[in-house]
Parts: C-alpha cells; structure tokens; sequence
C-alpha cells in the first residue's frame, strides 16, 4: 500500500527555503526555496508571459536566449535563491542582495551556479516533511531511553 505521507513536504521550507550545503563545504550555504512553489509558479508564468508579449515579433534569437535567461535568473533570485552564507568574489565577501544574486543567475560565467541552484530546488529531500518527523520521533525516542 502506497503511504501518501511519504509525498509530504514541509510547505514553509518550499517557500522560504532551507539551507544547503554548496558542494558540500561547511562554510558556504545558500538558502533555496522549491523550484515548483506557488510563489515561483505564479512569478515564472506572469514574467514568461509579459516576456513573450514583448518579445512575440523579435525574431533575433541571441536576443530572445539573453531576455529568456534574464527572466530565468530574475525569477530565481526573487523566489528560489533567497540568502547565501560564506560567499565571496574577487577575495572579497559577496553579502546577499537580490541584485547580488540575480548578476550571478544571469551571467553565463556562472552557468554551473544556476545549474546547481536549480538542481538543489527540484530535490524533494530538501523540503520532506517525513525527514523533519523522522528527526523529531528520534529525539523523543532518545529522552525516552
């Protein structure tokens, strides 16, 4: 039998995010939300579709990609990568903006940071709810003990 709890996850990490680690160091972190929340969602579809009305006659494709990809990292800043711990660039501390993120969502220096953001916000693990009860039930079991 099929236990739906195991589709379950944590609707405030979805839209708020939850840290992860970035290629696993323990000093940097970005906080990702879920790439499908309603919030990115309803975002993503309103831009896609105001970039299509403005775009529909333009037949330049290199200016189509860097308008398409401008939406793409807007959408991803404002709703899926919202803060990041122990960034840096040039040497020097890169704090979290929104303008700071999507500069770096949007160059295609930074593919792979795109990529791996957009990576991390499709894992279901990082918002299972089962993970948040599983950790829970093993602290109650442990004070039992």
């Amino acid at each position: 039998m099929f236990d739906i709890d195991s589709l379950a996850v944590d609707p405030k990490k979805a839209v708020e995010g939850t840290w992860v680690k970035f290629l696993g160091l323990e000093t940097t972190q970005l906080k990702i939300a879920r790439h499908n929340n309603r919030k990115a969602e309803n975002a993503r579809s309103a831009r896609l579709y105001q970039f299509y009305q403005e775009l529909k006659d333009d037949k330049d494709p290199a200016v189509i990609e860097q308008n398409f990809r401008q939406v793409q990292a807007e959408v991803m800043a404002e709703h899926i990568l919202v803060d990041w711990k122990g960034i840096s660039k040039g040497g020097e501390e890169l704090p979290y903006s929104l303008e700071n993120a999507v500069a770096l969502l949007s160059d295609p220096k930074y593919e792979d940071l795109y990529q791996w953001v957009f990576n991390e916000s499709t894992k279901k693990e990082n918002y299972d709810l089962a993970n948040e009860i599983a950790v829970v039930e093993d602290v109650k079991d442990s004070a039992d003990s």
